[in-house]
């Protein structure tokens, strides 16, 4: 990993980084990131959190914003909707324990 994605990923406190993702997520034709991670909490039970990170255009990115809950970190990446912008999908299953 390069030292500037985990500079990056140790800003994004206490998950392990299980899925990144790259592309212009707001049309300004500069590439972002898009990072899911797993945390274990207490219980134990498990939950998924996906952060994006806008870029900067030199190689550098901005801070995250604000974490989103998701199941389980699988990202998809595609135009879902046909608007000509590329459109994050989150996929995931739970066991019905809670």
């Amino acid at each position: 990993m390069g030292l500037w994605l985990s500079r990056w990923i140790s800003r994004i406190k206490g998950g392990l980084a299980v899925n990144l993702k790259v592309g212009d997520f707001n049309s300004d034709g500069i590439l972002d990131l898009v990072l899911a991670q797993i945390y274990v909490d207490s219980a134990p039970k498990e939950f998924s959190s996906i952060s994006i990170m806008l870029g900067n255009g030199d190689g550098s990115f901005r801070d995250p914003g604000q974490a989103f809950n998701a199941p389980d970190g699988n990202l998809l990446l595609a135009d879902f909707n046909n608007d000509g912008k590329l459109d994050i999908a989150v996929a995931g299953f739970t066991n019905g324990d809670g």
